[in-house]
């Protein structure tokens, strides 16, 4: 067992993965709602860059305005002699038909530019972002509960021997072998006996409770007169493997 520790280790670690502790369900809480809040900050910054191009847009809007200004103010000289009042008057046509057009650009292109900045802004914001939220917050709320089963069994049935027994064989699911056998070194054997408290401790640990300590100070399911102890779960005929 002892020259094979690391490769069993690596071996236990992969078919069955430690679970997530709470520093690093914390630590990840971070990183992800930096990466969210960047990304939308980078949204807003593109669409409002986007959105600026507008002034191109109002520039056309108005150039076709003055210049249809222009035109009318030629129609007046159609009462000219010899003809040329009608070619002014042509002309004035001419004039007007390209300010309407350019009005018309101008509105138009406005409108696309103000589509493609929400757009895009939108898709800057939420494809690095959707996706991983709809990962990581499943998992996040799962975790959520869990820890508040956990609290709620700890303030209701702190002194239950089932309940220790059960955090103590979650820590044998859930915590990779060499972090086991950090615990204690016969992790199964204190099961079999009903020694759970190191064990209870580790999974609170590995659940994020700072003061888990204090469930197992006084170890009372070790003692042969406890209710939860081993010797008295024998007689009763429960619990064991």
């Amino acid at each position: 067992m002892g020259a094979d520790r690391h490769g069993y280790s690596r071996f236990v670690s992969l078919a069955y993965p430690a679970a997530p502790r709470g520093r690093l369900f914390r630590f990840l809480d971070v990183v992800l709602v930096a990466w969210v809040a960047g990304w939308i900050v980078y949204g807003f910054a593109v669409h409002r860059d986007i959105e600026g191009m507008q002034t191109l847009s109002d520039t056309l809007v108005r150039t076709g305005r003055a210049v249809d200004a222009s035109s009318a103010a030629l129609r007046p000289l159609r009462s000219l002699p010899f003809g040329i009042g009608v070619r002014i008057a042509d002309l004035a046509g001419q004039v007007h038909e390209v300010a309407l057009s350019a009005e018309r650009s101008g509105n138009d292109s406005r409108h696309s530019i103000n589509v493609l900045a929400i757009e895009l802004g939108l898709a800057i914001a939420l494809i690095p972002t959707l996706p991983l939220v709809a990962i990581y917050a499943p998992l996040r709320i799962g975790r959520v509960r869990e820890v508040r089963s956990i609290r709620r069994a700890l303030r209701d049935k702190r002194g239950d021997p089932l309940f220790l027994e059960f955090l103590a064989r979650r820590a044998t699911e859930k915590l990779p072998y060499h972090v086991l056998r950090e615990v204690t070194a016969t992790p199964w054997a204190d099961l079999q006996r009903g020694s759970y408290g190191p064990l209870a401790r580790a999974e609170l640990k590995r659940l994020g409770f700072r003061r888990a300590e204090r469930l197992t100070d006084a170890d009372p399911w070790t003692d042969p007169a406890h209710p939860g102890s081993e010797r008295t779960r024998k007689r009763a005929g429960i619990g064991g493997t």
